[in-house]
């Protein structure tokens, strides 16, 4: 009998923490920002990407930043970030987060990188602010948690 309630208990546990999976969308975006969709996906590593923003590149610039109403409803962002295919072999891109203006964390990967999966600490904050910069930057995978 204790184990058939672990087995449920673990399995309850399971599906709400997929329940629990948020993708907020931001109020407000600057700079040259892309959506990565099915229908304009971006290829990392050779598999292509479905969901997310990439920094565009040309006369409009080659960063974004963008702000998300939190609403003190999350302690952490679950996210992918990462050099797209077509970022040039080398070339610096960033990715800075703050909360309620406060950088929480910052990271650099230059084109031709892996992929990282990262969690920022959003401490129930009213705020986030995202800055992406560097050609073909990706941030993808946004889970708000």
């Amino acid at each position: 009998m204790r184990k058939k309630f672990f087995v449920s208990a673990l399995w309850l546990f399971v599906f709400l923490e997929v329940l629990g999976a948020v993708q907020l969308t931001p109020y407000r975006t600057e700079g040259n920002c892309g959506k990565i969709d099915s229908s304009n996906p971006v290829y990392i590593m050779g598999e292509p990407c479905n969901n997310g923003f990439k920094a565009g590149t040309g006369w409009g610039g080659n960063s974004f930043t963008q702000l998300y109403n939190l609403k003190n409803n999350y302690r952490v962002l679950s996210c992918t970030i990462a050099p797209s295919d077509d970022v040039g072999i080398g070339q610096k891109l960033t990715f800075e987060f703050y909360v309620d203006n406060e950088k929480i964390a910052s990271y650099s990967i230059a084109g031709g990188g892996f992929p990282e999966e990262i969690e920022i600490p959003l401490n129930y904050g009213r705020q986030l602010k995202l800055y992406v910069g560097g050609d073909h930057a990706v941030i993808s995978d946004m889970d708000f948690k």
